[in-house]
């Protein structure tokens, strides 16, 4: 195998999703981006559906080199760290398996790190599959974001997440890439310490990825209690990020402003374990008859199990 460093690696962390993932890397090999320029690199986490068997068969079809490695099904964390480990290329490329590149997206990363002033992070538009805006799918409006500043496209790095995002691999080494210990809010937390470490961000509204992954609304509660549950294991990881995380996350801190500590008393008064069924019965019906502000109370009961395995989170030994 040719051992001199390439340009991208594209890195896709997989847990049975191999409907989607057969999408995925057909869209890769449909790049206009010349395939000896970037490797793919596919880490099975434990999957049941025959992803390994699948990547096996597709070795030395591909028109770029594609790598697959055996997961322990530790979680996308330690995937993506396990990919990391034996990527070549000088930036890396974080995709998901059900996340469907546009032609052009691996050759506009590349672009825009190529004009990068320092270390850069670059993150493109991810919307939606049109197949799954039915009104029992839960998962709409969590991937949207827009430029914060609309000349350069700068945007908080509070506002990062992996998928159709790029940055120099060497930055990732040096911060010893992911915390496998959270079971989700790792993208988030690796943005944390690259932005500590002078990392900017900035988002591509025309770097186009289709994300294609069904979601009904008890998943997507039982999402936020996970995020709960990773945060809590955050905040004892790092407590002086206790009032950082609250606002994030819409939780209690003594470090939040007066207006802050207001509008989680308002949060907790208006979804709590006595509302929170009727109100979830209230966000399904408005969702199915295409109701916007479904959308919002939506976030709020996501919020309301997320507050709830937070702090029963934090109650248990060793979190």
């Amino acid at each position: 195998m040719n051992s001199r460093p390439l340009h991208l690696s594209v890195v896709i962390p997989a847990r049975d999703r191999l409907d989607v993932l057969r999408r995925v890397l057909d869209g890769l090999c449909k790049q206009e981006l010349a395939p000896e320029h970037f490797e793919v690199i596919v880490v099975d986490d434990g999957s049941s559906d025959g992803t390994m068997d699948h990547l096996r068969e597709q070795a030395g079809k591909t028109p770029f080199t594609l790598i697959s490695l055996q997961g322990g099904g530790e979680g996308a964390a330690a995937a993506r760290n396990r990919a990391l480990a034996a990527s070549r290329g000088e930036i890396i490329l974080f995709l998901d398996a059900d996340t469907i590149p546009s032609p052009s997206l691996l050759r506009r990363h590349l672009e825009l790190h190529s004009r990068a002033r320092g270390a850069e992070c670059h993150l493109g538009r991810i919307e939606m599959s049109a197949e799954l805006m039915g009104p029992k799918q839960a998962r709409w409006h969590e991937l949207r974001l827009a430029a914060g500043d609309a000349r350069t496209g700068e945007i908080d790095f509070r506002r990062y997440r992996t998928a159709n995002s790029s940055m120099p691999r060497s930055a990732l080494l040096e911060i010893h890439g992911f915390e496998e210990r959270l079971p989700a809010a790792e993208d988030l937390e690796l943005a944390y310490r690259l932005a500590r470490r002078g990392m900017r961000f900035f988002y591509h509204s025309d770097t186009l990825a289709v994300h294609h992954h069904p979601l009904r609304l008890e998943e997507y509660l039982r999402k936020g209690a996970l995020y709960g549950e990773a945060v809590a294991r955050w905040h004892a990881l790092q407590p002086e990020m206790g009032t950082e995380l609250a606002r994030r996350f819409g939780l209690y801190d003594a470090g939040l402003t007066p207006a802050e500590r207001r509008r989680y008393r308002l949060k907790t008064l208006l979804v709590n374990g006595a509302s929170v069924r009727p109100l979830t019965v209230l966000a399904g019906c408005g969702r199915r008859i295409g109701c916007a502000a479904s959308q919002r109370l939506l976030r709020a009961i996501y919020g309301y199990h997320l507050r709830r395995s937070f702090y029963g989170s934090r109650l248990q030994p060793g979190v």
